[in-house]
C-alpha cells in the first residue's frame, strides 16, 4: 500500500516541488503563470498524500501528525503575517518551506538524485554564461503571490563585471544554491569539487570559502593516501584555474573580502546598523512577531543578515524556533561544523530567503535529524 501512495501522490509531488524550486525562474520566461501553476500542482499532490497516509496506513501516523503540527505552525505565523501593521504576507516562504523540507527529507534518497541532477544542469549552464558572458534568460520574475518582473543587467555588478547565475534569479541565489547544497553533500567530495568550480565562476566569496571549508573538514583528506593526494590536486587546479580565468577586478574584489573598509563590506556594516536601529524601535508586537514588509519598503533593500531580517520581519518569536531547530539538528546529528558553517552564513547572509533556499535550509535541517549518515 505505500509503495503505491508513493506512486500515486508522494513522487509526482516530488518531481513538481523539484521542478519549482530549481527551474521556476525560467519557467516564467516560458510561460508568466508557469511557477503558479506547479505551485498549486505541489501544493495539491503534498496534502493528496497526507491524506492517503492518514486514510491507508497506520504506520506513518507519527510522520502524519508532525507535518500536521508544522502546518499548524505556518497557518498560525500566515494569520500574524496578514494582520501586521502593513497587511502585508512578506516572506513567507519561510514557513511554508517547513512543510515542504519535512517531506523531501522524508523521501531524501529520491530527493538527492534530483539535487545532483540538478547540480549537472547549473554546471553546464554556469560554464556557458561564464565562457560567453550572457544569461540564459535575463527577466526575473520574483514572488509568487505577488509577483514583480525585472531584467538583469551585467553593469548592475560595478567592477566585478559578469557574475553567472545559471537556472537561478540571479548570482546571489546561484551561490545560496552552493552553499547549502555543500552542507548536504558535504561527505560527497566530487559534488564538492563541482560546487567550488561553480563558486568561482559566480564570483560568490562566501560560497568559495563555505564550500572550501566543508571539502577540507568533513571529508579527512588523507595525503598519504592516492585518493587524497588526486583530490588534493583537483581541487588545487579548480581553484587555480578559476583565478587564472577571472578578470584582475574580480581578484582585487576577492582581496578586500575580509578588509572592512572596502565598499561592499561597509555597505553591509551599513545595513546591519539600520536593521538593528528599526528593531530598537519597535513595540513590544512587533518585536515578538515582526513588521512585515516595513525595513524593505522603508530603505528599498533587505538587511543583509538572514537573522536580523528575520527578527525585523517575523520576530523573536519566529527566529527562536528557527534558531532551535538549527543548535537541535546540530547537537542532534553530530555535524557541529557544518551546522555552525550554516549559522555564521545565517548571521552575516540572506541564506534562507525565498523558496528554493529555505527549502534547502530545511531539508537540510530534516534530513540531518533523520539519520546520522553521511550523504
Amino acid at each position: 500500500m505505500t509503495a503505491k501512495i508513493n506512486l500515486v501522490t508522494a513522487y509526482p509531488a516530488l518531481l513538481i516541488i523539484s521542478l519549482y524550486l530549481f527551474f521556476g525562474n525560467y519557467i516564467v520566461t516560458v510561460t508568466p503563470i508557469g511557477k503558479q501553476i506547479i505551485a498549486l500542482a505541489a501544493l495539491f499532490f503534498i496534502f493528496l498524500h497526507f491524506f492517503n497516509l492518514a486514510i491507508n496506513t497506520k504506520q506513518h501516523v507519527s510522520d502524519l501528525t508532525k507535518n500536521m503540527l508544522y502546518l499548524l505552525i505556518v497557518i498560525f505565523y500566515l494569520t500574524i503575517a496578514v494582520s501586521k501593521q502593513d497587511g502585508s504576507v512578506n516572506e513567507f516562504s519561510i514557513f511554508v518551506s517547513i512543510v515542504l523540507g519535512l517531506f523531501l527529507a522524508t523521501y531524501n534518497d529520491q530527493f538527492f538524485l534530483i539535487l545532483k541532477g540538478t547540480i549537472f544542469i547549473q554546471l553546464i549552464l554556469i560554464t556557458f554564461e561564464f565562457f560567453t558572458n550572457t544569461y540564459i534568460y535575463q527577466e526575473v520574475s520574483t514572488g509568487l503571490m505577488k509577483q514583480s518582473v525585472r531584467a538583469i543587467d551585467i553593469n548592475s555588478y560595478g567592477e566585478i563585471g559578469h557574475r553567472p547565475k545559471g537556472l537561478f534569479s540571479g548570482p546571489l541565489e546561484a551561490t545560496s544554491f552552493y552553499i547549502l547544497s555543500s552542507l548536504i553533500f558535504r561527505k560527497n567530495k566530487i559534488i564538492l569539487l563541482l560546487l567550488l568550480a561553480m563558486a568561482l565562476m559566480s564570483n560568490g566569496r562566501l560560497s568559495i570559502l563555505v564550500v572550501s571549508s566543508v571539502l577540507i573538514t568533513q571529508n579527512g583528506i588523507k595525503f598519504t593516501s592516492i585518493r587524497g593526494i588526486l583530490t588534493l590536486i583537483v581541487a588545487m587546479l579548480t581553484i587555480f584555474l578559476g583565478i587564472y580565468l577571472q578578470s584582475d577586478e574580480t581578484i582585487a574584489s576577492w582581496r578586500k573580502v575580509f578588509l572592512l573598509d572596502s565598499i561592499s563590506n561597509i555597505a553591509r556594516i551599513r545595513w546591519y546598523l539600520a536593521g538593528f536601529s528599526e528593531l530598537r524601535s519597535f513595540d513590544l508586537f512587533s518585536v515578538f512577531f515582526g513588521r512585515g514588509a516595513y525595513f524593505q519598503d522603508l530603505y528599498n533593500h533587505s538587511a543583509e543578515s538572514g537573522l536580523l531580517s528575520q527578527l525585523l520581519i517575523h520576530g523573536v518569536l519566529w527566529s527562536t524556533f528557527l534558531l532551535s531547530f538549527i543548535f537541535y539538528a546540530g547537537y542532534k546529528s553530530g555535524h557541529y561544523l557544518v551546522f555552525m558553517l550554516l549559522l555564521i552564513c545565517f548571521v552575516i547572509y540572506r541564506i534562507e530567503a525565498g523558496f528554493m533556499r529555505a527549502c534547502l535550509l530545511w531539508f537540510l535541517v530534516f534530513s540531518s535529524l533523520r539519520s546520522k549518515d553521511t550523504i
